[in-house]
C-alpha cells in the first residue's frame, strides 16, 4: 500500500513538472472592428458599440392640427386664418377652432357677367351695326368673330369681351337684322364670367330688321340668379332680393406651426454619448475586439549529473520502508561515449528529455497492474 501511495505522489509531482509556463501578457492592442479568436496564448476582450444621434427639428406648414408626417405641434407659433363664409351649415366643432352663430338672410341677386356670345342657329342669317349699352349708358367692350363672312352659318359665333363686371340685367343690345327665314333663323343668347355659362336665351327671326335686346329679360331664367346669405338686412331691387330668415354660421381656425424631428447620426459607432449626439439607438450596433497576447518560456535540457527519476523512487522507497539509500553505481560511459563525448552527451540529453515525458505514463501503466494484481489475488 505505500508502494502503491509512493508511485501516486510521484505521478503528480512528474505532471507539475512537465506543465507550461508562460510569460506574461502583454497591454492590449488597440480596438478593432475586426473579428480576433481568443486561444491559449491570445486574450480577447469585446466592446460593442452603438450608432448615437442628435435630434432636429424640421418644421411644416401651418395646420389646425398634426398630420402622420408631422406629429408635433408648436403652440407659441400660430396665425390666425381669418373667419369662413357666412354659411347655413353648423361647422363641426374642433380644436383651436372659433364658431360664430348670427340671424341672417338668404338673399339672391342676378349673376355677374364679363362676355356674351351670340350663336347662330337653324338657317343661315346676317346681322350688322352691333352696340351695346349698360344702364342707357356706353361701355368699353371688344368684339370677334368666328368666320370673317357676313352671312353667319349654323354655330358661327358673335363674341363679346366686356372690360368689367357687368350685371346682365342692366345690359341692352341693339343690331339690325339684315336677312334670314322667318321663324327659322334663330340666335341663342349665352352669358357668363371666366368659363362659367350663366343664362340661355333664344331670338327667332321675325322679319323685322331693327332688333332689340334687354337683359332684364333673363331675369326670368333660374340660372340668371344665384343664392347668398348675409347676415343682416339688404335693400331689395330689380338684382336682389330678400327670401327668408335664418340662422347663420362662421368659424375661424387658428393654425399652429406644427413639426418633426429628423435623426441626425454620428458618422462613427460609439461607445458612450457625444456632445449633443446624446440618444443611442440599440438597433444599429458593432463589435470591436482587442487582444493582448504571451509566449510559452522554452525548457532547459536536462543535465547529467542531476538524480535520475528512478534514483528519486528508490530514495522515497527507501525512506518510506526505512531503509538506508545505497550508493548509486558510478556511471560507466562506453567506448562509443569516450570516443564521441560531445554526440553522447547530446544524445544523453536527449534521453533525458524523453524519459520525462514517457515517465508519466510508465508510472500509470504500472499502477494498473498493481490494481489488476490485487484484484486478481483477492479474486482467488
Amino acid at each position: 500500500m505505500k508502494k502503491f501511495l509512493l508511485l501516486v505522489i510521484l505521478l503528480f509531482s512528474c505532471s507539475k513538472c512537465l506543465a507550461l509556463e508562460y510569460t506574461d501578457y502583454s497591454d492590449y492592442s488597440d480596438f478593432t472592428d475586426e473579428y480576433i479568436e481568443s486561444n491559449d496564448l491570445t486574450d480577447v476582450k469585446k466592446e460593442r458599440r452603438y450608432k448615437y444621434y442628435r435630434l432636429e427639428k424640421e418644421y411644416g406648414p401651418y395646420n389646425n392640427e398634426t398630420t402622420l408626417e408631422y406629429p408635433y405641434i408648436d403652440k407659441n407659433d400660430f396665425i390666425d386664418n381669418g373667419f369662413s363664409a357666412f354659411s347655413l351649415n353648423e361647422p363641426e366643432k374642433a380644436d383651436n377652432r372659433i364658431i360664430e352663430s348670427v340671424k341672417g338672410y338668404h338673399y339672391r341677386k342676378v349673376k355677374d357677367i364679363n362676355y356674351l356670345e351670340l350663336v347662330c342657329d337653324g338657317q343661315n342669317s346676317s346681322i350688322s351695326d352691333l352696340k351695346l349699352y349698360y344702364n342707357n349708358e356706353d361701355i368699353d367692350y371688344r368684339i370677334e368673330k368666328t368666320t370673317d363672312n357676313n352671312i353667319l352659318k349654323k354655330n358661327d359665333k358673335i363674341i363679346v369681351y366686356f372690360n368689367q363686371k357687368i350685371n346682365l340685367r342692366y345690359l341692352t343690345l341693339k343690331f339690325k337684322w339684315d336677312f334670314g327665314v322667318i321663324n327659322e333663323s334663330k340666335f341663342n343668347i349665352i352669358s357668363g364670367y371666366n368659363d362659367e355659362q350663366y343664362t340661355f336665351e333664344t331670338l327667332t327671326y321675325l322679319g323685322i330688321s331693327n332688333q332689340l335686346w334687354n337683359g332684364v329679360k333673363t331675369c326670368s331664367f333660374s340660372n340668371a340668379w344665384e343664392d347668398f346669405y348675409y347676415p343682416g338686412k339688404m335693400t331689395e331691387n330689380a338684382v336682389l332680393q330678400r327670401l327668408e330668415e335664418v340662422t347663420l354660421y362662421r368659424y375661424k381656425d387658428f393654425l399652429y406651426h406644427i413639426y418633426k424631428f429628423n435623426r441626425i447620426y454620428y458618422d462613427e459607432y460609439l461607445k458612450e454619448a457625444f456632445n449633443d449626439y446624446i440618444y443611442k439607438d440599440e438597433t444599429l450596433y458593432k463589435d470591436y475586439y482587442a487582444k493582448r497576447t504571451r509566449t510559452i518560456i522554452p525548457k532547459l535540457p536536462v543535465k547529467l549529473d542531476a538524480p535520475s527519476p528512478i534514483s528519486q523512487i528508490k530514495q522515497e522507497t527507501q525512506k518510506i520502508n526505512k531503509v538506508e539509500p545505497q550508493p548509486e553505481k558510478p556511471l560507466i560511459l562506453t567506448n562509443y561515449q569516450n570516443h564521441y563525448p560531445t554526440a553522447s552527451k547530446k544524445m544523453s540529453e536527449n534521453n533525458g528529455v524523453m524519459f520525462y515525458i514517457y515517465l508519466p505514463f510508465l508510472l500509470i501503466l504500472v499502477i494498473l497492474i498493481l490494481v489488476l494484481s490485487k484484484l486478481y489475488k483477492n479474486k482467488k
